[in-house]
């Protein structure tokens, strides 16, 4: 099942490296979302996620995804 995200979203999320394979369910493994953070993405829980994307930001010994994709993704389906 491909999960429904916006034109608009999918517009302003122009360093995609992984082709959008998130929005096919279950795809999302790599980046396991721990919570919402406010108009700027998603904290991801546990060591750095697999893979090189763009997205991905260090801050102190956490990883945050900064994908507008992965942030509509978890704010509207909780994953």
């Amino acid at each position: 099942m491909s999960l429904q995200i916006s034109k608009k979203t999918l517009d302003g999320t122009t360093h995609c490296p992984n082709k959008f394979m998130c929005l096919t369910e279950g795809k999302c493994a790599n980046c396991r979302i721990e919570e919402l953070i406010p108009m700027d993405g998603v904290s991801i829980h546990g060591d750095r996620p697999e893979g090189d994307c763009p997205y991905l930001i260090s801050f102190r010994r956490s990883w945050f995804c900064a994908c507008p994709t992965r942030r509509e993704i978890y704010r509207c389906y909780g994953q």
